[in-house]
């Protein structure tokens, strides 16, 4: 059973992909990208959206509503490189289909259909993602007849529609239904895959050749590990740690400054944080918390103790919030907001509590992109 981590934008980008090889996928893609923008040569789209140092490893999505964007697209993305293409016809998003993209062509069968025909016999593999209907639970043999028909690589089923969004429940039987007909290609299936054990549960009566995980790896990418074990020998053997989360988000946080700069380190290592840590939240904050502080005292200064410990043991806030990394969140930020606006430095946004639960998300200007991504380090590595 192939396990490939699926195309997310804003998730996938090469710094968590960097993370992700680590759990050896069978294969990775990254962010989609825009057959119009990727035609323009949009410097985003190119060097960092498309950045990537293994294309034998990595692949890639292009989405788009136009048939000749599409072609010309998939044709330049051959020439960087690329051997694995896959169409978007799954994206569900209002921004996307709007303009006849994503889950859109699943109602416009004739420009798919043309776009597999132009780009036929090109030196590299075509693949499509799909949901199962536009709406409606419609046709998708349609999609499964014309992958067979022009031999592509693969195609992936997602069990929602483009109406369902993120919402419901994927419906597996139809994914079933379809992965048992005939068909000279091979096929991945998606949608709730978020525990081995349900994996197991959705694909044991499906004829699949592999998986396609994607929201489920967001802060976890353990599960893939985890997911291979699961199936391959019935139990898992690799083990989530606390300790060992820090280091990898640390690791992650590090990537990010690398290849996008202190400063979207910062604010793109939020939207993980959450996911990252969420195993380990405790709800009884008074033994939890001094338990927790323990190491992360020995960072910051007796002054800085006192305030965590006066805010955590608060009885009014301990009724508000009932996971103490929202209590640490929203302790740092308060203290690095003064102590930046002390300082001197400017905001552009004051620092604020999140809900993901361990840092604070700011934007900084000039001198003050430093300190935040000190202060970042500090609080994600307590």
């Amino acid at each position: 059973m192939k396990i490939y981590v699926a195309p997310m934008a804003g998730v996938t980008d090469y710094s968590f992909r960097k993370i992700l090889e680590k759990f050896e996928p069978d294969f990775l893609f990254t962010e989609m990208v825009n057959a119009n923008l990727l035609n323009r040569e949009d410097e985003i789209t190119v060097n960092e959206l498309l950045k990537c140092d293994d294309k034998e490893k990595t692949g890639t999505q292009i989405f788009g509503g136009d048939k000749n964007e599409l072609v010309s697209g998939i044709l330049k993305l051959k020439d960087f490189g690329f051997r694995k293409i896959n169409i978007n016809m799954g994206c569900p998003q209002p921004k996307i289909i709007k303009n006849g993209a994503g889950s859109a062509l699943l109602e416009n069968f004739e420009v798919v259909e043309k776009v597999l025909l132009e780009t036929k016999g090109i030196e590299a593999d075509i693949s499509l993602k799909i949901r199962v209907g536009y709406k409606d639970f419609q046709n998708p043999e349609i999609f499964l007849e014309l992958a067979n028909k022009y031999n592509l690589d693969f195609i992936c089923v997602h069990g929602r529609t483009q109406k369902q969004m993120y919402s419901g429940t994927a419906n597996w039987e139809i994914v079933e239904r379809l992965s048992k007909m005939p068909r000279n290609i091979e096929f991945f299936g998606n949608g709730d895959l978020f525990e081995p054990i349900e994996i197991k549960q959705k694909i044991s009566s499906c004829n699949l050749d592999g998986i396609i995980l994607s929201r489920g790896i967001i802060g976890n990418p353990w599960l893939i590990s985890q997911t291979r074990e699961f199936l391959k020998f019935g139990k898992i053997n690799t083990i989530q740690t606390f300790d060992g989360t820090k280091l990898l988000v640390l690791e992650h946080l590090e990537n990010i400054w690398k290849n996008k700069g202190e400063i979207k380190a910062v604010l793109e290592i939020n939207k993980f944080l959450r996911p990252y840590f969420k195993r380990f939240w405790e709800k009884n904050l008074k033994d939890s918390a001094l338990r927790l502080l323990d190491p992360f005292y020995d960072q910051f200064s007796v002054l800085y103790r006192g305030l965590v410990i006066q805010f955590l043991l608060n009885s009014s806030f301990i009724i508000k919030y009932d996971v103490i990394f929202d209590n640490i969140c929203y302790t740092i930020s308060s203290y690095v907001s003064s102590l930046m606006e002390r300082e001197g430095f400017r905001l552009e946004n004051r620092v604020k509590p999140f809900d993901t639960g361990i840092i604070c998300w700011c934007s900084f200007s000039g001198h003050g992109a430093g300190d935040a991504f000190f202060y970042t380090r500090l609080i994600v590595g307590f």
